[in-house]
Parts: C-alpha cells; sequence; structure tokens
C-alpha cells in the first residue's frame, strides 16, 4: 500500500491537482482581505450597546459639548473670559523664544564680519555694528507688538474653534443638551423638553455627564483633572431611528467579519494541505526511491530566496497591507486585480519550496548555496596557493638556489640602475659608464647561465630519449652544478632500477618455466610407472609370477604421486597465507628435544652421526608449535633424503640480537651448483637429475610457513656444505 500511495503521489497529476488547492486556498485568503477594514468588528461585543463603535461616537459629539460648556458663547469669548494666565503665558513664552532665535541669527550673521573688520582696522566696523543693532531693534519691535496681540489672537483663535463647533453640532443626529448652574442651557437641541432627565432615559441610549465626569454604559468611569467644567451638567443621547441604523450596520458588518475571518482560516487549512502535499511529492518519481534534481534545482538556494522569494514578498505586501489602508468597495475589481498576483506568487513560492524541500530531502542544502560555493573555492584557492608554496618551500636545493640567484640577480640589477639613475642626475659620466657596464656585465652573465642550463636540458631530454627507446645501460653526465647533477642522478637511478626490473621479470619467467618443467617431469615419471605396469598387468594377468612385484612397484609410484600432489597443495596454502596460525609462547629447546625423540627410528635408519648443542636454559619464542615442528620437520625430511650416507649432521639451538632459532648443517650427497636462493623456489632440487625421491617443495614450503610466523629462513652452501638457519623473534 505504501508503494502504491509513492507512485500516486510521484505522478504528475497529483502534484497539479495539490498546486492547484492551494493556489484555491490563497483565493480564499484573498477574497477575505476584501472584509479587512470588517474584520476589526469580530472582537467587539455582540450587543451593539456595549461596542466601541457606539461609544466613539458619543465621544466624539461630548468633547465637542465640553469645549462648547467652557467656551458658553460669542459675547463670553469676546469679555475675554476664555483668556487665562496659564494661555497667555504658554504664548508668551513661545513669542520670547522665538525672539531670542531671531536675534541668535543676526548676531551670527554679523560677528564675523564685525571682527574680521577689527582685525584689519576696517571702517566698515562701526557700519556693521549699527546696521546689526538696527535690525536686532526691529526684531524686538516686532515681537512686542505679537505679545501685545497675543490676548486678542486667543479671543479670535476661540471665536473660530466656537463656530467650528456649533456648525458640527447642528449637523449631528444626537440628541445633546448643556446645562450651567449658574447660566442655565447654554446649547440645547431636544426642541425644548422640559424634563431633560425623562427625556433622555426613554432614549435607547444615552449619557450624564456632572462635572466633566460620567458613567458610560459599560460600567467605566470617566472624568476630567481640572475644574474647567464645574457646575456643568451634560446630556448625550441617540434617537430610536438613529440607533436603529447604527445597530443594524454594525451587526453587518460584524457579521461580514466574521464570515471573511472564517473564509480565510478555511483558506490556510485548504493552502497548507495542498503545500504539504505538493512537498511531499517533490523529487519523487515512479517506482523509484530516489529524489530526482531537474535543471531548475541547480539554482543557489539563497539567490533563489532573492530572484523567486522576493517578488513574493512584494506581493504579499501589495495584498495585505494595501488593502489594510484602503477601503475595498469593489470586491470584483479587486479579486480581478490582484487575484493573477496571488497565484504567480503561490507558483514561485512553491517552486522555490520544492527545489529547497529536495535538496533538504538528498541532505544538500547547505552546499546548494552560492555562500558555500564562494567559501568552497575561496578555500581551495588558499589550499592551493599553500600547496604550491609548500611544494617550493620543501623542495629543498632546489628552491634554495632559485630564490637566491632570483634575489641576487634583482639587487644587483637594482644597484646598477640607481647609479645609472644617480649619474644622469648629477652628470657624472664615469660613473655612468660603470653603471652600463655592471647592468651589462650582469645580464651577458646571465644570459651565458641560461644558454648553459639550456644545453644541459637538451643532454638530459635525449638521454631520457634512449632510455625509453630501451637503452636501459645508458647514463646521463654529470650536470654543471649539484641541483642538475641530483636530476641526471635520479634519471639514472631510474635507468638502473627498470634495468634490474626487467632483468628480475625475465629470470622470473625463466623459473616460470623450469616450474612448469619441473613439476610436469615430477608428476609425469611416478604416473608412467603406473601407467606402465597396469598395462603389464592387464597383459600378463594377477596370476602372474610377476603380478606382486608389479603391484609393489604400483604401490610405490600412487604413493608417491599422493605425496606430491599434498606437498604441492601444502606450498600453495603456505605461500598464500590461507593458513591459521595459533601464536603462544613455547620453549624451542623442549620442542627440538621431543621432536627427536619422536624421529627416533629415522635417525637410526639414516645410518647419519647427529651431533646437537642445546642450551641449558630455556629459550622462549612465540610461535605456532606445530607450524614450527612442520619447519624442522621438513628440514630433517631434507637431510634425510640429500645428506651424504654416514657423515654428520648438526643441529643446535642459538639465541641472539632479539632472535633465537635453531641451525642444521649437513653434507649434501649431491653436487651444490645451484644458488642458495634458488634452492627454495618451488620444484628445486640440488639433485639436477631428478632421480632422488624429493618434490622440490619442503624448503619452498618451510620458508612459507616461517614467514607466516614472523621469523626467516636462510640457506647458506659452502661447496658440498648444506646449512639451514631458522630465526623467530623471541618473548
Amino acid at each position: 500500500m505504501d508503494t502504491k500511495l509513492r507512485n500516486i503521489s510521484s505522478t504528475i497529476w497529483f502534484k497539479l491537482i495539490t498546486g492547484v488547492i492551494c493556489i484555491a486556498g490563497m483565493l480564499l485568503v484573498l477574497y477575505s482581505i476584501t472584509g479587512f477594514n470588517d474584520i476589526r468588528f469580530v472582537r467587539e461585543p455582540r450587543d451593539y450597546n456595549e461596542s466601541t463603535e457606539l461609544k466613539n461616537k458619543i465621544d466624539k459629539i461630548y468633547y465637542s459639548l465640553a469645549e462648547l460648556a467652557i467656551l458658553r458663547s460669542e459675547d463670553y469669548i469676546k469679555s475675554g473670559k476664555t483668556v487665562t494666565e496659564d494661555r497667555l503665558r504658554n504664548q508668551k513664552n513661545n513669542i520670547l523664544q522665538e525672539k531670542f532665535n531671531a536675534v541668535e541669527v543676526i548676531k551670527s550673521q554679523y560677528d564675523s564680519f564685525i571682527e574680521q573688520a577689527k582685525a584689519n582696522n576696517d571702517s566698515d566696523q562701526t557700519r556693521l555694528i549699527k546696521e546689526r543693532d538696527d535690525l536686532i531693534s526691529k526684531e524686538n519691535e516686532n515681537y512686542d507688538k505679537k505679545i501685545a496681540q497675543i490676548n486678542n489672537d486667543i479671543i479670535n483663535e476661540d471665536l473660530s474653534r466656537y463656530n467650528d463647533i456649533i456648525l458640527n453640532l447642528s449637523a449631528s443626529k444626537l440628541y445633546f443638551s448643556i446645562i450651567s448652574a449658574i447660566d442655565g442651557k447654554i446649547a440645547d437641541n431636544t426642541v425644548n423638553k422640559n424634563d431633560l432627565e425623562n427625556f433622555f432615559k426613554s432614549l435607547p441610549y444615552h449619557i450624564k455627564s456632572q462635572n466633566g465626569s460620567y458613567y458610560g454604559y459599560d460600567g467605566q468611569f470617566y472624568g476630567r483633572s481640572d475644574n474647567s467644567l464645574a457646575g456643568i451638567t451634560i446630556y448625550v443621547g441617540v434617537s430610536e431611528s438613529d440607533y436603529a441604523e447604527g445597530k443594524k450596520i454594525y451587526e453587518s458588518n460584524r457579521n461580514h467579519g466574521l464570515e471573511c475571518l472564517y473564509i480565510a482560516i478555511l483558506g490556510m487549512i485548504v493552502s497548507i494541505l495542498g503545500y504539504i502535499l505538493f512537498l511531499i511529492s517533490a523529487g519523487r518519481r515512479k517506482n523509484s526511491i530516489d529524489i530526482h534534481l531537474t535543471f531548475v534545482d541547480g539554482l543557489y538556494l539563497d539567490v533563489g530566496a532573492f530572484i523567486l522569494l522576493l517578488p513574493v514578498i512584494g506581493l504579499i505586501i501589495f495584498v495585505g497591507f494595501v488593502p489594510s489602508r484602503i477601503m475595498v468597495t469593489d470586491t470584483m475589481t479587486f479579486m480581478l486585480v490582484a487575484s493573477p498576483a496571488v497565484i504567480a506568487g503561490v507558483v514561485l513560492s512553491l517552486l522555490y519550496s520544492s527545489i529547497f524541500i529536495k535538496h533538504l530531502k538528498r541532505r544538500t542544502v547547505l552546499k546548494n548555496t552560492l555562500v558555500y560555493a564562494v567559501l568552497r573555492y575561496i578555500k581551495r584557492f588558499i589550499k592551493g596557493s599553500a600547496d604550491q608554496y609548500g611544494k617550493l618551500a620543501l623542495s629543498g636545493q632546489t628552491a634554495f638556489y632559485i630564490t637566491a640567484f632570483f634575489i641576487a640577480y634583482n639587487f644587483v640589477t637594482a644597484v646598477a640602475l640607481y647609479m645609472f639613475y644617480y649619474s644622469l642626475r648629477w652628470s657624472r659620466g664615469a660613473a655612468v659608464l660603470f653603471a652600463l657596464l655592471i647592468y651589462g656585465g650582469v645580464n651577458l652573465l646571465m644570459l651565458m647561465y641560461i644558454i648553459k642550463r639550456i644545453s644541459y636540458f637538451k643532454v638530459i631530454a635525449e638521454g631520457v630519449k634512449k632510455i625509453k627507446g630501451g637503452q636501459l645501460a645508458w647514463r646521463i653526465p654529470e650536470g654543471p652544478n649539484l641541483v642538475m647533477t641530483e636530476l641526471s642522478d635520479d634519471i639514472n637511478n631510474i635507468a638502473q632500477g627498470l634495468g634490474a626490473s626487467v632483468e628480475n621479470e625475465l629470470k622470473a619467467e625463466r623459473m616460470k618455466a623450469e616450474l612448469i618443467t619441473n613439476v610436469s617431469h615430477d608428476l609425469k615419471t611416478p604416473l608412467t610407472s603406473i601407467i606402465t605396469y597396469v598395462d603389464l598387468l592387464k597383459k600378463e594377468g594377477l596370476d602372474s609370477e610377476n603380478a606382486p612385484k608389479y603391484l609393489e612397484i604400483l604401490d610405490i609410484k600412487s604413493l608417491r604421486l599422493k605425496n606430491l600432489t599434498e606437498d604441492l597443495f601444502e606450498a600453495a596454502k603456505a605461500s598464500s597465507g590461507n593458513i591459521t596460525v595459533n601464536m603462544e609462547q613455547l620453549d624451542l629447546v623442549s620442542l627440538i628435544k621431543q621432536g627427536f625423540g619422536e624421529l627416533g627410528d629415522k635417525v637410526e635408519a639414516s645410518g647419519l652421526d647427529f651431533i646437537t648443542s642445546f642450551p641449558g636454559e630455556k629459550i622462549m619464542i612465540k610461535a605456532d608449535g606445530k607450524l614450527l615442528w612442520r619447519v624442522v620437520d621438513n628440514l630433517l625430511t631434507n637431510v634425510f633424503k640429500y645428506a651424504m650416507p654416514s657423515s654428520r649432521v648438526y643441529v643446535s639451538v642459538f639465541k641472539e640480537d632479539g632472535f633465537s632459532g635453531i641451525v642444521i648443517k649437513n653434507i649434501s650427497a649431491f653436487p651444490l651448483n645451484i644458488p642458495a636462493e634458488e634452492l627454495m623456489e618451488r620444484f628445486k632440487r640440488g639433485d639436477e637429475s631428478r632421480n632422488s625421491e624429493g618434490s622440490g617443495l619442503g624448503l619452498a614450503i618451510a620458508r612459507s610457513l616461517t614467514e607466516l610466523q614472523g621469523g626467516k629462513l636462510t640457506i647458506d652452501i659452502d661447496g658440498d656444505l648444506f646449512k639451514a638457519t631458522v630465526k623467530l623473534p623471541v618473548k
């Protein structure tokens, strides 16, 4: 089922459908924005009487009535009763500050000119002082007139404000009344209602303020901190028709706000759901678990944030900020204008999010940024530069000579050029000639040096071509300096190494041919005998008098063939290391003595005189007891087969320089005209006629088993003297 869902989500139709769902959700959010100004009503109480809308409507006219109660009437204002000491003081202080600033400006303009004229004893000093003082005097007169005019200005300001309030109140649909405890009614539009208290109580909503304080419909107390409305009672009320109309509009706006809010929430849920499903399918393909990329996914994520997300941010600001500041009156027009922008924004955001989520799934978010690419390039550049300079610093004498030569050449050249410049400046003819001689001489020597080195590089190139052509014995002559000599020696050593390698390869090929020949010979000999005697038995029959002899020969040859096969198999295992080695602490002396005890019958039957030399104390080594005895057994078997009859065999155990081991020496019955190292190769025997019963594998097996235990087997030949030494590390 999981695979089926994965295949469904990887189809292009699934991605298109989820993209459309996301766009549809954002269009619902866009539609809800048309009711942005009504969404604020959602926070308002359901009851219109408790709404901020009604309170603000009442407060707006109440504050005008409170101000009108202070101004009273035109005659009251003209009498100057509204002009208080505080208002005069504030106005006067403002004018005095303006006067001070104006005088300071005049002083700053003239003082610098007056000081300059005074320093130069200029006759303009008196004129400048007079002009400054006249301007200051005029400014003082102007501001004195303004101070005298303050009282009239305050009265005119209050008259203007009084007329504006009367004009606004005449356009109001609310009922109001202002009553003074001293002067009676100040303002009233209740059409001469005598019982104001009951009249306003009969209205759907009203407030009554006494001395500037009142309790609102919400139960909160509203009051003033001054005594400007002492003895004043203010009534404000809403008529039934105005209240009904306001309530209807309020409830309509609040319901529309709720509707837009629910649509916005639904749109966000739908859009987020489509967005998540789209991102889940990003990078998927049918019947594949890998995340696949397209050419668009090569866009750096931080660059894409600017290219793709900045327009989206701009669209969000346009769609979200503009309607919040401008009343959307035509929903259809707004949707037609804003929908393409929103769709484009959703597509861009889906595209960028798809790129991001693909790299997130592949764990390559950091690597797919321009910042990371720049830092990686800088790192590579620094590392490359460091490697280059490091190689130069570590190149030894070559770098030292080149650097020293470069510095010396530039130093001498700089000195010569400086001398040349100095001589020309001071017209020293001899010095000019000397400087030119130095400069020319240095460059001539430099040219000769370069030509000489280039010619030697040609010699090196020719030598390399000859060595490359197969003349491995060719040697390049020594160079003109230590650096060139080192280069030529290195090339000569390479040629010598190639020659040795070729010689070893030829030797290996020759030994392989001999190995095949020896193996064929050793296996063919008993096999031929077996075939021959089997054929004789077929002809003569088992009742022949020679049958027992033939069977005995067949038994010997088949056993010989079996031993050869087993030795060959064991040699292959030993040389390949395919043998389990169990290293342990052993007493070498005890091991050899025990082995000789087991071989007592063979020793006596061999007719050889074994002379042993063992130390009195234990010699502990780290080895595999079975494999080590196999080594010793192979060496002793070699002695039994190839030692001269009735000769002496010397067996000794030694310990020296962190190693201990065993030495076996005997006199060979056959001439040993073969190198010792070659004797340990497979199927190599001291008996070149190969008439003996040996397989030629015993020494090869012994050497491989010794090396598996961390030891070493060496053979020395001196005339007919054969010496085998086994060395193993001490505990």
